[in-house]
């Protein structure tokens, strides 16, 4: 029976038009920043309604439009601000869920990790980021996402994987890197110059026998010929994550 009106809930949901999800976040979402003291007990009273909630941030989900989804994830962030709800969220799995979805490549430009510093993972470390700022009073909650979790190990790789600079879009692309693009063509333009005036100072002594060319020397024809060296950076959307997630692993790690 149970499993019989999962599947009639799931039919059901799948006929709402994702037009109509998106207003009802975005109604919620404004009942919840302008009465809070309202719509906080409603949400814990609803029957599975953070559970919903959660399950629309879930990667699995099948049935989420990405216009729903990202509603969701502004609804969610400020719904983790609030202990009861971080509480529910945190022992029904969500952080897994979020981390997944932080690293999880999307179909669209924007993929996951840290590279392009996509708004959807900036956004699903934001909740994760509000969801542990409760474990300083709750001690036991951080022991859950570090040692007692369903899967502490994966959950420390994609946290750590967050962090790896190598995945930053100027390292992985040093061709997009606009500095290193200007230092090149300034360099181009320095060899121009200075075949212009080999091909100048080759007419003059032509015209003229008491003029001499001084040849570079090799030191200074290596130095006119080397590559500039660019150091890469993170983007500052990457950097706002790499900041991010480094929070996180402070505050689950403080007084432990």
């Amino acid at each position: 029976n149970r499993s019989a009106a999962a599947t009639e809930e799931e039919a059901t949901t799948a006929l709402i038009s994702p037009y109509t999800r998106v207003l009802a976040c975005q109604v919620l979402h404004r009942l919840c920043t302008l009465q809070p003291s309202v719509a906080q007990p409603q949400l814990l009273r609803a029957p599975n309604g953070l559970h919903r909630l959660g399950d629309l941030l879930q990667p699995s989900s099948h049935v989420v439009d990405e216009q729903v989804r990202n509603e969701t994830l502004l609804l969610a962030a400020t719904l983790a601000q609030w202990p009861a709800v971080a509480q529910v969220w945190i022992f029904s799995g969500l952080p897994d869920g979020l981390l997944e979805l932080a690293v999880t490549p999307s179909d669209g430009d924007d993929g996951g990790g840290l590279t392009r510093g996509s708004v959807l993972v900036q956004d699903a470390l934001a909740i994760l980021h509000n969801l542990v700022l409760h474990t300083a009073h709750h001690p036991h909650i951080g022991e859950l996402l570090l040692s007692d979790g369903p899967s502490p190990e994966l959950w420390g790789q994609r946290m750590a994987s967050l962090l790896d600079l190598r995945r930053g879009q100027h390292f992985m692309h040093p061709e997009t890197n606009p500095l290193a693009n200007q230092k090149s063509k300034n360099l181009s333009q320095t060899k121009t110059k200075s075949k212009q005036q080999d091909v100048d100072d080759l007419d003059d002594l032509i015209q003229s026998s008491n003029k001499t060319k001084t040849a570079p020397t090799g030191d200074q024809t290596g130095e006119e010929d080397r590559e500039p060296v660019v150091v890469p950076r993170l983007l500052a959307s990457e950097e706002v994550i790499l900041k991010t997630v480094l929070n996180i692993w402070c505050i689950l790690l403080q007084d432990r």
